[in-house]
């Protein structure tokens, strides 16, 4: 690993740490005040979605090329997720893991 990829990983988790413990700060003083229930439930899905946010908010200084949307659309094109492409193929070759019978239809 080299150093500068040492220095964006190390501020990711810093930068993921103090985010955290923000929202969860934020949380905790809803529960305080018996705020209602949805809005407790909704801050604690968004601390769970915090490293995400916080990849977002860091995504131009570790990845240089693109913009956000396009390299979503390509880490999560159909050709990157086995199965999606040719789910028979996906299938046939997890066959042992899920138990699945043995394809009679093939032509």
């Amino acid at each position: 690993m080299r150093m500068n990829d040492r220095i964006s990983l190390r501020i990711f988790v810093i930068y993921t740490y103090v985010l955290f413990w923000i929202l969860f700060a934020i949380t905790g003083l809803l529960v305080y005040l018996k705020a209602p229930e949805i809005a407790i439930t909704v801050m604690k899905n968004v601390d769970a979605w915090t490293s995400t946010f916080v990849l977002i908010i860091l995504f131009k200084k570790t990845v240089s090329a693109g913009n956000f949307w396009e390299f979503s659309k390509k880490a999560i094109s159909k050709s990157n997720i086995p199965g999606i492409s040719d789910p028979h193929a996906a299938a046939g070759h997890n066959r042992h893991l899920f138990n699945f019978p043995a394809d009679t239809t093939q032509k």
